[in-house]
C-alpha cells in the first residue's frame, strides 16, 4: 500500500509518526552534541520498576524525548535497547509504552510522551495515570 492510499485514522497516525520522528531526530541531535561537549559521559540511573514515572520506558527516572523515540522505534519494528530491570516495550503489565492505556503501543503513545517531554499539554483518559506521575 502506498502513502497515497492511506486514509482516515491511518493517515493521522502516519502524520503523527512522521512529526514525532522529525522532532525526536532534531532533539536527539542536540542531545548528542551536548554529550560530545560534556567532559563526563552521560550516566543512566536504573531504578526498580514501580519507582519510575509513568511513561519512562527505559527506567532512567525521567520521561523525555528518548522515551518517545524508543516507543516510536518499537511501533515501526526497529530495534530498541532496554536495560534491566526494565520490561521490553510492548511487554509487561501494565504494557510498557502504552501511555494512553488503550492496550497497545502505537505512534499516539510516542506522540504523547514527546508532547510531555516538550512541556506541551497531554490529554489522558481515566483511569490512565498522567505521564510523569
Amino acid at each position: 500500500m502506498g502513502v497515497n492510499n492511506v486514509t482516515g485514522p491511518n493517515l493521522a497516525a502516519l502524520a503523527m509518526a512522521s512529526l514525532a520522528i522529525a522532532l525526536c531526530l532534531t532533539l536527539g541531535a542536540g542531545q548528542e552534541a551536548a554529550a560530545r561537549n560534556s567532559p563526563e559521559p552521560p550516566h543512566q540511573q536504573i531504578v526498580p520498576l514501580g519507582v519510575v514515572p509513568f511513561g519512562d520506558v527505559d527506567c532512567s527516572t525521567t520521561v523525555n524525548a528518548v522515551d518517545a523515540l524508543k516507543v516510536l522505534r518499537h511501533t515501526i519494528a526497529l530495534s530498541v535497547t532496554q536495560s534491566e530491570p526494565c520490561d521490553n516495550i510492548g511487554a509487561g503489565s501494565p504494557v510498557n509504552g502504552d501511555v494512553d492505556c488503550d492496550g497497545d503501543v502505537d505512534p499516539v503513545d510516542a506522540l504523547k510522551v514527546f508532547r510531555y517531554s516538550a512541556a506541551l499539554s497531554v490529554s489522558q483518559t481515566q483511569p490512565c495515570p498522567g505521564i510523569g506521575t
